[in-house]
């Protein structure tokens, strides 16, 4: 959900709706222990924060990355 999110703030170039999802995205990741999910929002959030990241596609992607890594772990908890 967050990864739908956040490709649609870029395709939308809504600054808010990225920067408060990735927000969003990086202490629930960190709540559950996923590190590498909640650093990656971490380093969008801190770039959307500074003004539209000029490189929001690949950093969107590299959140992307990192859900699917965490996906079946969570998935086996539900």
């Amino acid at each position: 959900r967050w990864v739908e999110e956040l490709r649609g703030a870029v395709a939308s170039a809504d600054l808010t709706r990225l920067r408060l999802t990735a927000h969003l995205a990086a202490g629930t990741a960190a709540t559950c222990g996923a590190a590498r999910l909640s650093a990656a929002a971490r380093r969008l959030e801190e770039q959307a924060k500074r003004g539209w990241p000029e490189d929001a596609s690949r950093l969107v992607e590299a959140v992307a990355v990192a859900a699917e890594e965490v996906a079946p772990v969570v998935s086996g908890l539900l």
